[in-house]
C-alpha cells in the first residue's frame, strides 16, 4: 500500500515535468519553416498568348528567418514552341541578389498552330536572407523587377509587361 501510494504522488510530478518541459522547449526553440536560405524554385508552362492571361505580379512576404518573394504569372513570349528556363541565384553584392533566369530553345518536335503566339508563364518563389535589401530579377540580363525586400509589411503589386 506505501508502494502504491509513493506511485500516485510521483506519477503526477513525472507527467507536469514532462509537460512544461515540452512547453519551454516549444517557445524556445527557433521556429522550423523548411525553407533553406538561400533558396529557389521556379515553375514553367509554355502555351498560347492569350488577352484574357492573368497579369504578372510580385509579393514580397517577410517571414521569422527569411523574406519570401514571389513572382506570379510573368509571360515570356517567343516564337520557339518550347523553351528550357535555366535559374541561378546569387548575391551580387552584399545584402543585393540577383535571382537570374536563361532562355534556351526547348523540345522542336512540337507542333504550334498558325495562330498561336508562343509565350511561357514563369512563376517563381525566392526565400532570401532577412537582411537583404533589394532582390533583381531578369531574363537573359534584362532586368523584369527590382524588388525591395527591406520592408517589414508584405506587398503585392502588379508587374508593366
Amino acid at each position: 500500500m506505501v508502494m502504491e501510494s509513493r506511485i500516485w504522488t510521483i506519477l503526477p510530478a513525472l507527467v507536469a515535468g514532462i509537460v512544461i518541459g515540452a512547453v519551454v522547449m516549444q517557445i524556445l526553440a527557433p521556429p522550423i519553416t523548411g525553407t533553406s536560405v538561400p533558396s529557389h524554385r521556379v515553375a514553367t508552362a509554355t502555351g498560347c498568348l492569350d488577352a484574357d492571361d492573368p497579369r504578372g505580379w510580385i509579393g514580397v512576404v517577410r517571414e521569422d528567418d527569411h523574406q519570401a518573394v514571389y513572382l506570379m504569372n510573368y509571360s515570356h513570349v517567343h516564337d520557339e514552341s518550347d523553351l528550357e528556363i535555366r535559374t541561378n541565384l546569387t548575391e551580387t553584392e552584399p545584402n543585393a541578389w540577383q535571382l537570374s533566369l536563361t532562355v534556351e530553345p526547348g523540345d522542336e518536335g512540337k507542333d504550334v498552330p498558325e495562330d498561336c503566339q508562343p509565350r511561357t508563364t514563369i512563376d517563381a518563389s525566392v526565400a532570401v536572407p532577412t537582411t537583404a535589401e533589394s532582390l533583381t530579377i531578369t531574363i537573359d540580363g534584362e532586368t523584369i523587377a527590382v524588388v525591395d525586400t527591406s520592408a517589414r509589411s508584405p506587398r503585392f503589386y502588379d508587374l508593366d509587361e
